[in-house]
Parts: C-alpha cells; sequence; structure tokens
C-alpha cells in the first residue's frame, strides 16, 4: 500500500515573461535588414519564443494583419490575412506549421503590396 502526502497551504511560482519574436527568411537564410523585393518574391516568416519561456508556453497564431501607411499619412489601409488560425488566401500567405514539436511556427508567403501604396 502507497501512502500520499497532501500540501496544505499555497504554492507559488512564477513563469517567466513571454518574449516573442519575428524572423524573416529569404531563400534559407534569415534577413536581418532591410529587404526590398519584388510583390511575388517567395519569403517565410518565423515566429517564436524565448528560449526561456518556450518551455512554458505554446503558441498560436489566430489573427494577423498588415497595415499600409500612405505617405501623407491620411490614409492607411490593412489587411487581415489570418483569421481564426486559417489563412484567408493561402497563395499570398500560408497557414502557419511547426516543424520543431511546437517552439516555433512559420508560414511561407509571397512579397505583396497594396494597389494604392509604394
Amino acid at each position: 500500500m502507497r501512502e500520499i502526502d497532501f500540501i496544505d497551504g499555497n504554492i507559488t511560482a512564477r513563469a517567466p515573461y513571454p518574449d516573442l519574436n519575428i524572423k524573416i527568411r529569404r531563400n534559407g537564410q534569415f534577413v536581418d535588414t532591410a529587404l526590398n523585393v519584388q510583390p511575388g518574391t517567395p519569403l517565410e516568416m518565423i515566429v517564436y519564443l524565448d528560449d526561456e519561456s518556450r518551455h512554458v508556453y505554446g503558441l498560436l497564431v489566430s489573427f494577423l494583419k498588415v497595415t499600409a501607411i500612405s505617405n501623407n499619412n491620411n490614409n492607411t489601409q490593412e489587411e487581415v490575412i489570418i483569421l481564426n488560425g486559417c489563412s484567408i488566401d493561402p497563395y499570398i500567405f500560408g497557414n502557419f506549421e511547426t516543424l520543431d514539436g511546437g517552439d516555433s511556427l512559420s508560414a511561407k508567403f509571397r512579397a505583396f503590396k497594396f494597389p494604392e501604396s509604394n
């Protein structure tokens, strides 16, 4: 027969503050500077947590919106590209997937722009 001990009182623990990061990859290489590309250029977005919090939290991209502000700052254009975790137009922006057990998410997409913006 096995004896079970019960703990009376409170147990306090603290989780790390999650630090969410995003990187863009082009041709398998991470881009760490400004990038000028033509619309339609294949790219990949990687979303990941810092090393300390990735063991505590999970990732889910359920909503993603892009915004373009015109040169005169009077006109803002917005487009939802991920809604309820699914891509609105998989040709332009694919669904997020994980290849490493959930430590990061990646989605392939094509560079795009709003028709009225540079």
